[in-house]
């Protein structure tokens, strides 16, 4: 977030690496673009009504991975299908590698009025999502 986008009096508290989500003493803003793309969503904090931290991933690929290993072995251990066993446990690991390499730990940030903020903490440890929270936690706690 620019200066010159910032409120009267209004301070920035911290910034993400990217500048993609930034958080000052009346607001957090997410500002992001892509490929022609714009999206921007601000939430004043007195109307943030959540903060929500978890995994996306796709448990079916892992689930659907997981048995075509085991089919794959199975079938290997067949003499008749060795070669198609082998295809299939490679599939399964292909799935199986896909699925880890697809899950996302995102942070949610909703407000009263529905305005959703969500992004990814690509990179991020644990202590530093935590500590991102706290410090939204305790400027919304200065507005109120």
């Amino acid at each position: 977030m620019e200066q010159n986008e910032l409120i009267e009096k209004e301070e920035i508290i911290s910034e993400s690496t990217d500048k993609i989500v930034t958080l000052t003493t009346h607001r957090i803003r997410y500002q992001a673009s892509s490929w022609g793309q714009a999206h921007i969503v601000s939430i004043m904090l007195k109307n943030i009504s959540s903060i929500e931290v978890h995994y996306e991933s796709y448990v079916t690929l892992f689930s659907i991975g997981v048995l075509a290993v085991i089919a794959g072995v199975i079938m290997g251990l067949n003499g008749e299908q060795h070669n198609l066993g082998m295809y299939v446990l490679i599939a399964g690991a292909l799935c199986i590698v896909i699925y880890w390499l697809t899950r996302k730990h995102v942070i949610s940030i909703a407000s009263d009025g529905g305005a959703k903020i969500k992004f990814e903490t690509q990179g991020m440890k644990t202590d530093a999502v935590m500590e991102f929270i706290n410090k939204v936690e305790r400027a919304k706690s200065k507005v109120i």
